[in-house]
């Protein structure tokens, strides 16, 4: 994440959105997921956000679908403040559940370049 570039700044989503847009990440109906996040380089350690509780709520209908030249998209009504700042420090993992929201601070909150590793097991 460069937190002066927008398009590299992940929006507050569940991992399951992308899982409806992307072509082969599509699960079957007996499959979940998880994420593991491990910040490789952040200084703050600071620039993950969550809603707390927001796996339990398995209503998929708060985001929305959309075409648009031949490309799907979603659009997602939770915001960057409905975000809580988490601290992940170096040498240690966040594993959470993909129905979680999730996403980048907002641009102030940032450090300037944040990197880091997402890995997806799926759960059958």
């Amino acid at each position: 994440v460069i937190a002066s570039e927008e398009q590299t700044i992940s929006v507050p989503h569940r991992d399951e959105y992308f899982h409806r847009i992307i072509p082969g990440w599509e699960f079957a109906d007996d499959e979940e997921s998880i994420k593991v996040w491990i910040p490789l380089f952040c200084p703050s350690e600071i620039a993950l956000g969550i809603v707390p509780g927001s796996h339990k709520d398995y209503s998929h209908g708060n985001a929305t679908y959309q075409l648009d030249d031949g490309k799907l998209s979603f659009q997602t009504p939770h915001k960057y403040s409905d975000l809580i700042p988490i601290q992940v420090p170096l040498n240690h993992c966040l594993i959470f559940p993909s129905m979680l929201i999730h996403g980048s601070l907002g641009v102030p909150a940032l450090d300037p370049l944040r990197i880091s590793v997402e890995i997806t097991p799926v759960l059958s």
